[in-house]
């Protein structure tokens, strides 16, 4: 047998050995946290007051976070370049009203996406 294969029999033991050893300790970590959610007592639910939840539903308000503040966009920056499907789809759909064909919007999405997809 050659060295290298020596020692790839050898790290890959080292290796069976250190994962098998984990497994044991997280075993007995499993069983130390079981036993101590049962000595846990359940907590009694208390009831909000009405003026506890109207502070509550003050703080989730919608709109700007503190995170945000403005945007620091360049308002005379150019627009990104629509996607080639958005592109393919406006241009089909303006055919098809040109065509006069009676659809809903529905049935002609799903039409546009497939001819798209057939596309090769």
């Amino acid at each position: 047998m050659s060295k290298e294969r020596k020692l790839i029999k050898s790290l890959a033991k080292r290796a069976v050995d250190f994962f098998q050893s984990v497994a044991d300790i997280m075993k007995g970590s499993l069983k130390d946290s079981d036993s101590v959610e049962e000595e846990k007592k359940p907590r009694k639910s208390r009831k909000k007051s009405k003026k506890a939840k109207t502070i509550s539903k003050k703080k989730i308000k919608k709109g700007k976070g503190k995170g945000k503040k403005g945007s620091n966009k360049d308002p005379d920056a150019p627009k990104k370049p629509l996607p080639p499907f958005l592109l393919y789809s406006n241009n089909r759909r303006k055919e098809m009203k040109a065509e006069k064909i009676e659809m809903n919007v529905e049935d002609k999405i799903k039409k546009i996406g497939n001819e798209w997809a057939e596309m090769p």
